[in-house]
């Protein structure tokens, strides 16, 4: 029963308007992108996941508590290594799943289309817990039966380094906050009560967010020079004509590695010439006397 339920729930939901499953669309990137692209930005996002990613970081004591979190990555790939040379000499079930787990991980996400962009690396979020679990179980072996010396200097140092990510964690603390992205640009469109309008899938949805839905921003792609919907996690009726209206595109640039919407042409293309054009600081609003969803 459970089973027939689990189904037809799906069937029934779309019926009534609800969400519809794509597939995952994932697939397996060509050689040269493999190795000329994935594979650097795979090493970047262990960085990124052991929070010491410092590439382009002004030199501060910021950037120094950064770089600090580099020891925790080499915990865990020290962790990962001893339980690699010990897979098949006996080492135990658990830390031959968890390695497991981190090699299927990676593989996946530097094999696979979405190691397109650093936070893309929110794909193989789960080696970070993992390695952390294997450098648990392993380390504590590595330092039994060694000279007290040498696990009194051992703590010692990592105590320091804990030490280390507390000050940083306490300097990030005190650190002024950083404004939510395209506030700006929400603060305007709220303001001047444009409506509804089109942007890139970015865009859309911190817009609409950060405003509090007071103003609306539904996401587009460009597809063979024309702007059309976008097709994943948005509602069908946001670009029925007969139920939704938008009037304004926002064009924006990219913002720390996420994609921007700049394809000015293509809206041109699509839409036509803008009866007004408002320019907020970096981005640039082009607004219509007409429905951009109809045909």
């Amino acid at each position: 029963m459970a089973a027939l339920v689990g189904v037809a729930a799906p069937h029934v939901i779309r019926a009534l308007g609800g969400y519809q499953m794509q597939s995952l669309g994932s697939s397996l990137s060509p050689p040269h992108t493999i190795f000329g692209h994935n594979v650097p930005i795979t090493g970047d996002g262990f960085l990124l996941l052991a929070g010491a990613y410092f590439p382009g970081l002004p030199a501060s004591a910021q950037t120094w508590f950064v770089m600090l979190h580099a020891v925790g990555l080499a915990l865990a790939a020290l962790g990962v290594a001893l339980t690699a040379w010990r897979f098949f000499r006996g080492e135990a079930l658990v830390p031959q799943l968890l390695l497991a787990g981190i090699v299927l991980n990676v593989a996946a996400y530097a094999l696979g289309t979405h190691a397109i962009i650093l936070p893309n690396t929110r794909e193989m979020a789960p080696v970070l817990p993992l390695s952390a679990a294997l450098a648990g179980r392993q380390l504590p072996g590595l330092l039994a039966g060694r000279a007290p010396a040498v696990r009194a200097a051992t703590a010692g140092v990592l105590g320091s380094v804990l030490a280390g990510y507390l000050a940083g964690l306490g300097l990030e603390l005190t650190a002024p906050t950083a404004p939510p992205q395209n506030e700006r640009l929400a603060a305007w469109l709220t303001e001047h009560r444009l409506g509804t309008g089109l942007s890139g899938y970015w865009q859309g949805n911190v817009v609409t967010l950060t405003s509090g839905g007071r103003a609306h921003v539904r996401p587009v792609l460009v597809r063979n020079g024309r702007v059309v919907p976008f097709t994943s996690n948005v509602r069908t009726g946001w670009f029925d004509p007969a139920r939704s209206s938008a009037d304004f595109v926002v064009l924006a640039p990219a913002i720390h590695s996420y994609p921007g919407f700049t394809k000015r042409k293509a809206v041109i293309a699509t839409f036509g010439e803008p009866a007004r054009t408002y320019h907020v600081g970096p981005y640039t609003i082009l607004r219509w006397h007409k429905n951009l969803l109809a045909p």
